[in-house]
């Protein structure tokens, strides 16, 4: 397991987050596509805000997720998704400086279409 931090761009919003394995994707939603994060799912318990919880604003693009953004630079840093009962974050792994994002494998999924 391996433990990353990451930082909205403004570093108002900060959090760390436990990576077992890099399972990373990108999805072709209307607002994914236009923010350009790159996720990775983790559960919740493996995610926590240590700075600027009050900073977060939420937006729901769909029933299944609550994407959290910075107020002040509107950096998407995580995403709240519910999936058959499971209460999961995807992080966007942009926000992480120490992971190398050449390094990964990197899927496509297509939220343009789903549900």
């Amino acid at each position: 397991m391996l433990n990353y931090e990451g930082q909205c761009h403004c570093g108002a919003v900060q959090f760390a987050v436990e990576i077992r394995d890099f399972d990373c994707w990108e999805c072709n939603c209307s607002l994914c596509i236009r923010t350009g994060a790159i996720y990775h799912r983790v559960d919740a318990s493996a995610f926590t805000i240590t700075a600027g919880q009050d900073h977060l604003i939420n937006y729901g693009s769909r029933d299944f997720v609550v994407h959290k953004f910075c107020k002040k630079c509107h950096i998407t840093c995580c995403s709240e998704v519910t999936f058959a009962d499971e209460q999961l974050v995807c992080v966007n792994l942009r926000c992480c400086p120490d992971v190398d994002l050449r390094q990964l494998a990197i899927e496509r999924f297509s939220g343009a279409s789903t549900f």
